[in-house]
């Protein structure tokens, strides 16, 4: 069976990434997103300009009761160690609708939770992806238990990390997306992909 690094490098359709990662289950995801380099991430993001919409079901699924949590679990592209680049994304529907989440990180206890809130796309963002994570909106009401205390991303040392930021989000599988990292409006050079839990 290819593996999805090889699938990337030799340029198959979207289709068949789609499929290699729909069989497998969560921690088979994980595993096949660890693998991938920054250039296969880029190549992943590009490739999927064509995929289906997402919606924001596909991050948090209608099935969930308000406030439950559930994870995405995450590699980025940065240039830290290969166990500085996992974190998880947890989001979750507050009771007005609203999704929003935060990021947990080996880096959060100093950097800070870089909470955000998940909205449909607009306008020109929806040639980047059909979902944006949006850390200029800071969500508000009531969180699940035990998320930390909530501050906006220009306060602190999150202002460097997640200040003025937008992820543009596309589809790679049922349970798989991939993120492009946008800071003042402009891309910065910065993918990651994630793998939901079921839910």
């Amino acid at each position: 069976m290819d593996t999805l690094p090889a699938l990337l490098d030799r340029g198959a359709p979207g289709r068949d990434v789609a499929a290699l990662l729909d069989e497998m289950d969560v921690a088979g995801r994980r595993a096949a997103l660890q693998l991938l380099t920054g250039p296969q991430q880029r190549v992943l993001y590009e490739g999927a300009a064509q995929a289906e919409p997402l919606s924001l079901e596909d991050f948090v699924p209608g099935t969930l009761a308000p406030l439950k949590p559930i994870a995405h679990h995450g590699v980025n592209t940065l240039p830290l160690p290969a166990s500085g680049r996992l974190f998880t994304k947890w989001m979750t529907r507050q009771t007005d609708g609203t999704v929003a989440g935060w990021n947990g990180s080996p880096w959060a206890w100093l950097i800070g939770p870089g909470y955000f809130v998940l909205r449909p796309s607009e306008g020109d963002e929806q040639r980047h992806g059909s979902v944006v994570v949006d850390y200029y909106r800071t969500p508000g009401g009531e969180m699940p238990a035990g998320w930390p205390w909530v501050r906006p991303n220009w306060l602190g040392l999150q202002a460097l990390v997640y200040g003025w930021c937008h992820d543009h989000m596309r589809r790679v599988g049922h349970h798989v997306t991939i993120g492009a990292a946008w800071k003042w409006g402009r891309p910065v050079g910065s993918w990651f992909v994630l793998a939901r839990e079921e839910g």
